[in-house]
């Protein structure tokens, strides 16, 4: 698995492992290339120069664990290897963690969407009602695995069933969640629609070209 439990044992957070992700190939030909990088190897997420001191990429998650992961990951139906496994939701969730860094989406749906909006497919290729059961899904679980508050549940709840639906919401939890996930699209072939991105997402080109690449070299795989 890609998550290491924090080391600090006041801590009950956990963190995706930087090893984990494979090497990608040095991006080239394009502005401020050596201030993402330095800010990549710091752990933030990309961002120009005036906003830096304001966002930083969170690092541990206040809401996941190793054992709420396995659990998600041991009851799905499908294998894992597929475009819909576990590889997905964690890229999903690498994306959405980047993209709170820069919004004020709520971080705990966003990461909740993250790991269990393709959790009840039972298909890999078409299954219209599969954001559906992941959101029943969600609510019996809850209080067991997550604790949410009803407006964040209900957040979660219509992320989960419009996400396959090629919307865009105002509410900036719903188009994160949504966003993290299309950054991902590229897994099946398809490159993201810049018309259903956020509209300050779309204008980042770096951010979605390094989610390409997390894809083409396999990252959590």
């Amino acid at each position: 698995m890609v998550w290491k439990k924090n080391k600090n044992k006041d801590s009950g957070g956990f963190f995706i492992e930087e090893s984990s992700l494979k090497p990608m190939e040095t991006l080239k030909n394009l502005s401020n290339n050596s201030d993402y990088w330095k800010a990549k190897k710091e752990g933030h997420a990309y961002i120009s120069d005036e906003r830096k001191t304001k966002f930083a990429f969170p690092k541990f998650s206040e809401i996941l664990n190793q054992k709420f992961f396995e659990y998600l990951a041991e009851q799905f139906s499908l294998d894992h290897e597929g475009p819909h496994g576990y590889h997905h939701w964690l890229r999903v969730l690498y994306n959405g963690r980047l993209l709170c860094g820069q919004n004020t989406a709520n971080i705990k749906v966003v990461e909740l969407f993250s790991l269990l909006h393709d959790s009840k497919r039972v298909n890999g290729q078409s299954d219209p009602e599969h954001g559906e059961r992941a959101a029943i899904f969600a609510e019996t679980i809850r209080g067991t695995w997550f604790t949410v508050t009803d407006k964040e549940m209900q957040m979660l709840q219509d992320a989960c069933i419009l996400h396959s639906e090629g919307l865009r919401d105002k509410d900036v939890t719903l188009q994160t969640c949504w966003d993290a996930d299309r950054l991902d699209d590229c897994r099946t072939g398809v490159d993201p629609d810049s018309s259903l991105l956020s509209d300050d997402l779309a204008k980042q080109e770096l951010i979605i070209l390094e989610a390409h690449q997390r894809v083409l070299n396999q990252a959590f795989k």
